[in-house]
């Protein structure tokens, strides 16, 4: 049987360091963009599967689906602007959309998980795995430098899908629906809703 090496999460997500929670607990998702949590390990014979148990994430989401921008990664100053996520989702500018990736992050992925994604009916376009350091947690650490340890940073994660979105987008509201099936054959979705607007630039972050 193949050696099966599993690099897991920890509860501690970037050593109790980053943004505080509703509790005054400084907790940030691990530096490949895992959230902090852990893993079930399930024993038949001489089958196993794993699972992960995010210990925060809603509905125990199992990915999270940003956008990856040269729009965005062109003006970080933007950052004190904008909420938290915003500058890494929707809107973006119409004639952008050929220089955004949609990045996955699917917290428990490894080599033989097939990630895809399709908006409205076009056709489903497999996503490519890489190495890459995830951009929403390169945020999150950006944006808390007062409250996450001096060591903490950004790594390469290696389950981190990408793909570039298709040029010819029309202005709207598009919903990406990305399906996931592990090692294990099991499925996962979620989807993103972004939207595409018609001028250059972007809008102002609304309240709340």
């Amino acid at each position: 049987m193949p050696h099966h090496h599993h690099v897991m999460t920890a509860v501690s997500g970037s050593w109790w360091s980053g943004p505080y929670d509703h509790r005054g607990i400084a907790v940030a998702d691990s530096r490949d963009g895992s959230p902090n949590g852990f893993h079930v390990l399930s024993v038949d014979g001489q089958n196993y599967s794993t699972r992960f148990q995010p210990a925060n994430e809603p509905n125990l989401r199992q990915m999270r689906i940003v956008l990856d921008s040269e729009f965005h990664r062109d003006r970080k100053e933007l950052y004190a602007e904008f909420r938290m996520g915003q500058l890494l989702g929707s809107p973006i500018p119409q004639e952008t959309a050929f220089a955004t990736s949609l990045i996955v992050n699917f917290f428990d992925g490894g080599p033989r998980t097939s990630v895809e994604y399709r908006i409205g009916r076009r056709a489903p376009v497999k996503m490519q795995r890489v190495v890459r350091p995830d951009p929403f947690v390169e945020e999150v650490f950006a944006r808390n430098e007062a409250t996450k340890k001096p060591w903490v940073k950004a790594e390469p994660s290696s389950h981190i899908w990408t793909a570039r979105l298709p040029g010819n987008l029309e202005a709207g509201t598009h919903c990406i629906a990305v399906r996931v099936v592990d090692e294990y054959g099991r499925e996962n979705r979620e989807h993103l809703v972004v939207e595409l607007t018609a001028g250059a630039g972007t809008a102002k972050a609304g309240p709340g």
